[in-house]
């Protein structure tokens, strides 16, 4: 395997860590809008817990968009262009899962802290960690050069699928087991009708996307006896691409739920489906336009040569 196709195996490991890292977060802070002292929690309190969800749905999206777009705008291949792209959508989760860590102390230390200790310990916890994850980035003295453009085989690509999985399945893991622990609660009895049927069907949907990203490797196993085919490698990309969709839809659908129960409906609507365009923007329409001007160049370089 070429450098660059080492580079790449590397970035897409450390994107699935950080996809680990944040979902107990994510799930922590989901849970919260069930539990019997979210009712205590004051207005500004509650206005910081829903933004820290949005800044982790926000990085967690990031992090996703590097799988359609290595394999929409690259065709799975190891390229400079994926590289770069990759860097940028970890540095913008890391921005917002930094941000979020300290929102998420803020809210679970205001239960039993006053505000300003809650406060100080918040924005401490966020300097910290923005020390450690971009004070190297801060101390590189110059830029690192991109690798080449280089094609993978069909069995590192089919290598690469998989892991790309792997970055997807944790967050749709975590919103599912939130999901199905929230039937059980009090404060779901409370839920409007509109909301407990938006639950219900953002439980739907993350229940099918699961079961698209878990395809590909029984596929791989008992259709193609584990041999790195071209069927298996087109199979897994379908598969993984055909999740996202319904993926995005029910994490939208529990943002709403999580909205509407503090701010009322049109905020939740607006919340929820301003968040829904945006992820699928970003996993769909920026993959597709990069594709495009990667052909609209090379045919501008095959007119000149």
């Amino acid at each position: 395997m070429s450098a660059s196709a080492d580079r790449l195996k590397s970035l897409l490991s450390e994107d699935r860590n950080l996809v680990l890292g944040s979902q107990i977060l994510l799930g922590f802070l989901y849970r919260i809008t069930f539990e019997p002292g979210y009712a205590g929690l004051g207005e500004a309190t509650r206005r910081v817990h829903a933004g820290a969800i949005l800044l982790l749905v926000a990085g967690i999206a990031c992090l996703i968009a590097t799988s359609p777009f290595h394999r929409i705008a690259q065709g799975g291949d190891a390229t400079a262009a994926m590289e770069h792209f990759t860097r940028r959508m970890m540095l913008v989760a890391l921005v917002a899962f930094d941000l979020a860590l300290g929102a998420a102390l803020f809210v679970a230390l205001g239960r039993e802290a006053p505000v300003p200790l809650a406060a100080a310990a918040a924005v401490a916890a966020s300097l910290i960690a923005a020390a450690f994850w971009f004070g190297p980035m801060l101390r590189r003295r110059r830029l690192m050069p991109f690798g080449d453009d280089v094609p993978l085989s069909t069995k590192d690509k089919i290598n690469e699928l998989l892991t790309e999985v792997r970055i997807e399945l944790p967050g749709v893991q975590a919103l599912l087991g939130f999901q199905f622990a929230a039937y059980f609660t009090a404060a779901y009895d409370k839920l409007s009708v509109f909301a407990k049927t938006v639950h219900t069907g953002s439980l739907l949907l993350l229940s099918l996307s699961m079961v698209l990203l878990m395809a590909p490797a029984p596929f791989h196993q008992f259709g193609q006896a584990g041999e790195p085919t071209t069927r298996s490698e087109r199979a897994a990309e379908r598969f993984l691409l055909s999740a996202l969709p319904p993926f995005g839809l029910g994490v939208s659908g529990d943002l709403l739920v999580v909205v509407d129960k503090p701010f009322g409906r049109l905020p939740a609507i607006l919340a929820g489906g301003t968040s829904f365009v945006l992820i699928m923007a970003l996993w769909f329409a920026v993959p597709v336009v990069a594709r495009r001007r990667k052909a609209r160049r090379r045919q501008t370089a095959s007119a000149g040569s």
